[in-house]
Parts: C-alpha cells; sequence; structure tokens
C-alpha cells in the first residue's frame, strides 16, 4: 500500500484504481453448493451468513498486514473477519484455532475445525489458495476437505506448476497451467 495518496503520477493512480477493484471483491463463495472457496481460510465460529454481512468497499489497507516498509500495521482497525479469510492456514497439529503467529494475522486451524465447519454448512471442501504449491495444488490433509489451489505458474521465478480446479456437482479435478 503506498502512503503517497496524493500522488497524481499516472502509476499511482493507475495502482489505486486496481487496488479499489480488489476492495470490492468477494472475500469467499460457495460453488455448486458444495466447495466453500476461500484466498486464506476459515475462523472460529465462522458463518457463512457473517461473510455477506462485511461491509464494501474494504479499505485496501485493512487488509495489508504490514506497511511499505514491511512495518505490522495496527490490527485493531481492521475487519477481523477479512483478515481471518485472507490470511488464515490449515496445519495438520493444530487441534483448536491458534492466532497465525507466522503472518500476524489469521489462524492456524486443523482438521478438526475443517470437519466442523464443513458438516455446519453442509459442505463437501474448503479450496483455498494462499500458499504456493509446486505441483499447482496440494490435498493439505490428505482426505480431499481443505485444497490448497495456486494458480500462478512460475511464480517469482520458480519453477513451480500452477493448476485450475473444476468443480462438477460434487466432483473437483484440476487442470495444470502451462
Amino acid at each position: 500500500y503506498l502512503s503517497e495518496r496524493n500522488n497524481d503520477t499516472p502509476g499511482i493512480k493507475v495502482y489505486h484504481k486496481i487496488n479499489s477493484v480488489f476492495d470490492n471483491l468477494s472475500l469467499a463463495a460457495v460453488v455448486n453448493g458444495s466447495t466453500f472457496c476461500v484466498h486464506g481460510g476459515i475462523s472460529p465460529g465462522l458463518d457463512l451468513d457473517q461473510i455477506q454481512n462485511i461491509t464494501k468497499p474494504l479499505q485496501h489497507d485493512q487488509l495489508e498486514t504490514k506497511d511499505i516498509n514491511g512495518n505490522q500495521r495496527d490490527a485493531s482497525k481492521y475487519n477481523s473477519l477479512a483478515l481471518n479469510l485472507m490470511w488464515s492456514d490449515p496445519l495438520t497439529c493444530v487441534n483448536e484455532f491458534r492466532p497465525n503467529d507466522t503472518r500476524g494475522h489469521g489462524q492456524f486451524f486443523g482438521p478438526r475445525q475443517v470437519d466442523e465447519f464443513l458438516s455446519a454448512h453442509d459442505l463437501k471442501r474448503i479450496v483455498r489458495a494462499h500458499e504456493k504449491e509446486n505441483n499447482g495444488f496440494r490435498d493439505v490433509f490428505g482426505n480431499g476437505r481443505i485444497i490448497t489451489l495456486f494458480s500462478a505458474p512460475n511464480y517469482c521465478g520458480e519453477k513451480n506448476k500452477g493448476a485450475i480446479a473444476i468443480i462438477d456437482g460434487m466432483l473437483i479435478r484440476f487442470k495444470h497451467m502451462k
């Protein structure tokens, strides 16, 4: 996030226009009644209705956990649900939700939290992004209930594959991108 909001250079104007699009995008979606799609993950007590009630537009800097100099931002002004949807990560060894101290925001969650969320909402799986996967996707807990999907091949010059998910009813399949 650039703090020079009043800078009139064309590049800065374009940067802010692009970010204003992101400020209005959905933070999560349910696809075909079976798959919860989200950037990061879930959080304690998450209910799907709560997501629809997040006021838009979000301010871009409300989702950035660090300022342009890499300093941690004050989290008190953030929408905590939006931060959890954006910055949470699954972790096999987690038995209870716990703060994601690696990222500074969001929650770590484990297989039990995934199962409880999916059961409460009659869903089959969670598909998330947020972490580079060398194969383009990964079944995080090995049971098809949470999948990390990364669509950017050769991310930051690395030789990873990118993938997309095709959801057809209750079925999901993956296709690598070149």
